[in-house]
């Protein structure tokens, strides 16, 4: 009975460890989808402000009279988009 009992003592402890362990491997996982979604979030949040300067840019050098075609050259903007500022 005592061997059965060590037995049973030792199946608990490595079920609590095994518990464990998922538990810890589950934070992780959630803790590195959480630092992921920061770092896509800063990209496309700076990818929407450099886009938000070449509109802004674009819009300056068409009031100053530059051609729709120097105004692509220069921002990368369609010449379409920037017809449309």
């Amino acid at each position: 009975d005592e061997g059965i009992a060590m037995a049973g003592e030792t199946l608990l402890t490595l079920s609590r460890d095994e518990a464990e362990w998922a538990w810890q491997e589950s934070k992780l996982k959630y803790e590195l989808d959480l630092q992921s979604s920061l770092v896509d979030a800063r990209q496309e949040g700076r990818a929407e402000g450099i886009a938000a300067t070449w509109l802004e840019s674009a819009r300056k050098m068409k009031e100053l009279g530059d051609s729709v075609e120097k105004i692509a050259l220069v921002t990368g903007l369609s010449e379409e988009e920037i017809r449309k500022l």
